[in-house]
């Protein structure tokens, strides 16, 4: 295996998906990452602090 560079979902800047990354993931039979180290911290801890938007469908319906 050879570090590969990724392309991050969120901010699109390529990351390294290093030989050590690869084969942990396989190891727990996790897909690649799909966002950089950075984004994904910041995902994390938006979604740890309530910060993360509810799609549409899922709020209640305001009218009355």
């Amino acid at each position: 295996m050879e570090t590969t560079q990724l392309i991050c979902a969120d901010c699109k800047q390529p990351f390294d998906f290093t030989e050590k990354d690869q084969a942990f993931f396989e190891k727990m039979g996790f897909a690649p990452p799909k966002r950089c180290l950075t984004c994904r911290k910041n995902r994390r801890s938006n979604r740890e602090s309530g910060n993360v938007q509810q799609p549409r469908s899922s709020r209640p319906d305001e009218r009355q």
